[in-house]
């Protein structure tokens, strides 16, 4: 919605009131296609209805949801009507939209909005977003926390920042990010921006989760002795503890990337055959911040083992998320 806001903000030459509609008195069903808002153009409200998996979206079925949409939110729509937002359009739909007068949006990218007289390719080029495909391990840190219910939102760069020890500046920056990515809304209140999660807990993941990465910046071999305190269950070890994977001969542990410089000068050649040895790795950020009970935390794990293609490994990340409460 905030690439959506800015997109439309830009066109119309005047900022775009959006106003979360939330889930009261809204089917399960229509929850589960769509995220509805109220938005506020011209001096008219619209019903902005963002289509949450375009690869399932079907006219037909819409025409049939659209009533019980609008009958759930009456007063929200009696102005100017609705538009359809999308991340992607398939060309048949966009078509059949089209030809059928039917307001839609792919920010950035395409505007057929024929009650404010817009029709609209991609003559209006996206800002260039300074990121890149992947999040950054703050704004990785930052999505994590909010699966774990260590953060809630609405928050700012500022409470963000205390909640997870770094600056505010660091905050702002992962504001941005999250906003860039369709990850977060952010808004003005007074001084402060608010960073505000619009997702369910299940739906961010699977949204967030294309653009994260492993958290292992490097790994090597330690004589168990010589372990930090502050090391955590890691890796496959991590795993074994959660599903029917056997225990590894080598335990695994991580630390924090920062740790490697304390740590360099008792790291073993990869053909060490001692066997009172353990895997260390080290994390882009500090696994001690959404670690429990002496173990990395479980969306952390599962992505430090993506690069995994053994079967077993792959049965159990699965079994792993399974057992997920959201």
């Amino acid at each position: 919605m905030a690439s959506f806001q800015a997109y439309i903000s830009r066109n119309i030459g005047e900022e775009l009131l959006v106003q979360d509609l939330g889930q009261k008195r809204i089917p399960s069903y229509i929850n589960s296609n769509y995220f509805l808002n109220s938005i506020t153009a011209r001096s008219k409200r619209y019903l902005a209805i963002t289509v949450k998996d375009e690869t399932t979206f079907r006219p037909k079925a819409f025409n049939k949801h659209l009533s019980i949409i609008m009958n759930a939110t009456p007063d929200m729509v009696r102005d100017g009507g609705y538009i359809l937002v999308f991340e992607r359009m398939r060309a048949y739909v966009r078509q059949q939209l089209t030809e059928n007068g039917i307001a839609h949006c792919v920010p950035w990218q395409r505007l057929f909005w024929p009650q404010l007289g817009y029709e609209i390719g991609n003559q209006v080029a996206q800002p260039v977003v300074r990121f890149h495909k992947r999040l950054s391990p703050t704004a990785q840190l930052t999505i994590i926390a909010y699966l774990l219910n260590r953060i809630k939102t609405p928050l700012s760069p500022t409470a963000l920042g205390l909640n997870l020890k770094f600056s505010r500046m660091t905050g702002s920056r992962i504001a941005n990010e999250l906003a860039a990515f369709n990850l977060a809304e952010v808004t003005d209140s007074g001084r402060e921006r608010l960073i505000h999660v619009p997702f369910a807990r299940q739906d961010l993941w699977r949204l967030a989760r294309p653009h994260m990465r492993s958290p292992v910046q490097e790994s090597g071999l330690i004589e168990a002795r010589h372990l930090p305190k502050k090391a955590l269950i890691a890796g496959e070890s991590a795993l074994a503890r959660h599903t029917m994977l056997g225990e590894p001969p080598t335990p695994t542990y991580a630390v924090d990337k920062d740790s490697k410089q304390h740590l360099e000068h008792l790291l073993l050649p990869p053909d060490y055959e001692e066997t009172d040895v353990s895997n260390i790795q080290f994390w882009k950020y500090d696994p001690m911040l959404l670690g429990t009970e002496n173990e990395v935390d479980i969306f952390s794990l599962y992505l430090s083992l993506s690069d995994e293609i053994d079967e077993r490994m792959s049965i159990a990340k699965d079994e792993l998320m399974e057992q997920h409460v959201w």
